[in-house]
């Protein structure tokens, strides 16, 4: 099931990445200045940070100068990574309606199995297309090896 365009915690996310990959010096970014920046509330942003750490994406380092840093390279996290991080598509299952609702239970449970064959098969392609693409592509050519912005600075955002 793609993202519904209602859902920003995978644009969150994925944006969390990208300033994460961003970051200079590549130092821990506290979860409060990238709520700050993002403009979320903190406790909403730590639940997304929560799944990145469990997918093995981001690091959580708890201490004074703490924060999240990237896991793994910009170029080995890919689109995909973040979907499964926090919207893993779920399989079409047919609750059994055509059953009840058409008098040939033969041809419901066919329809069932056809339908459930061709979201299987677009899951697959949607997810073979995520993984096409990873965090290095998404930024400009050498903007991560070094990090060049201080997402900790909130005042740059608050004053332009």
């Amino acid at each position: 099931m793609p993202v519904k365009p209602t859902d920003r915690s995978f644009e969150q996310g994925l944006c969390v990445l990208l300033m994460l990959a961003l970051q200079d010096g590549h130092v821990p970014v506290g979860s409060s200045a990238l709520a700050g920046w993002l403009e979320v509330s903190d406790s909403y942003l730590k639940k997304i940070l929560r799944k990145l750490t469990v997918a093995g994406l981001v690091r959580s380092r708890a201490c004074p100068r703490g924060g999240f840093t990237l896991a793994r390279s910009p170029e080995d996290i890919t689109v995909a990574d973040v979907q499964r991080a926090l919207h893993p598509l779920r399989a079409f299952e047919p609750s059994g309606l055509g059953a009840r609702v058409f008098p040939d239970a033969e041809h419901a449970v066919s329809v069932g199995e056809e339908l459930r064959g061709l979201f299987s098969r677009a899951r697959a392609a949607y997810e073979a297309q995520l993984e096409t693409v990873s965090l290095a592509d998404l930024l400009l050519p050498d903007a991560w090896p070094k990090g060049s912005v201080d997402w900790r600075d909130l005042a740059r955002r608050d004053n332009g």
